[in-house]
């Protein structure tokens, strides 16, 4: 029902859902029990009254049954780390992909944008070949290695929560080289054109078109 009156807020977007058969190119549902983990990531760290905020690894969200058969069963025991990406969103200002899953456990509902790596060419990716999936409160989902993504959108004016599972050290600074689209350890980046803060940091604008944007429903 909240997808819905979504939709209708946003016609101009097709958001479909995570539990549809186009989501199977960029991830897949994971049947776990994981509301333990997401209540507690809900008291501890409750969302910022603005902006975004992502904490990689948080060593608290560690020692949860769901995690340990996360870690066996995606990434095939080797180290990860347990994060969290809470805050406001409504528009898209770029892009990333990573060696290797990423897991998302939905504390909130969310909206993600969604693309594969091979979509990307010269001069860029547009916004147009991107498809926009809902993500209900307490799905879990894998996004699959090269999947494209970037901070869920709001689905709320309430804002969105998420925990992030990745590979060990993804996301943690390097030597970076402007002009390149390796720009943190495991993380490869692609600026919207328009984001001008990011391209002035010597990040790659390779997302075209105009910004992709969610009008969001009120808080009920």
């Amino acid at each position: 029902m909240k997808q819905e009156i979504l939709q209708k807020r946003n016609p101009q977007v097709c958001i479909k859902n995570v539990n549809d058969a186009a989501f199977s190119r960029y991830g897949k549902l994971i049947h776990l029990d994981v509301d333990a983990l997401l209540q507690e990531a809900e008291k501890q760290y409750p969302i910022p009254t603005s902006g975004n905020a992502y904490i990689a690894d948080i060593a608290a969200l560690h020692p949860f049954a769901c995690v340990a058969e996360i870690a066996h069963r995606i990434f095939a025991e080797m180290a990860i780390e347990v994060g969290i990406c809470h805050g406001h969103n409504t528009t898209l200002l770029g892009l990333e992909y990573h060696i290797g899953s990423e897991v998302n456990m939905a504390i909130t509902d969310c909206v993600l944008a969604l693309g594969r790596k091979e979509d990307f060419q010269a001069p860029g990716i547009d916004k147009e070949a991107l498809e926009v999936f809902y993500v209900p409160k307490g799905s879990v989902i894998e996004l699959f290695e090269g999947t494209l993504h970037y901070c869920p959108f709001s689905a709320d004016q309430k804002g969105f929560s998420t925990i992030v599972i990745l590979l060990d050290k993804t996301n943690t600074p390097i030597s970076y080289r402007k002009g390149e689209l390796l720009t943190k350890r495991n993380k490869w980046f692609i600026a919207h054109v328009q984001n001008q803060k990011k391209i002035q940091e010597g990040n790659v604008g390779g997302l075209l078109g105009e910004p992709l944007q969610i009008s969001l429903l009120p808080v009920e």
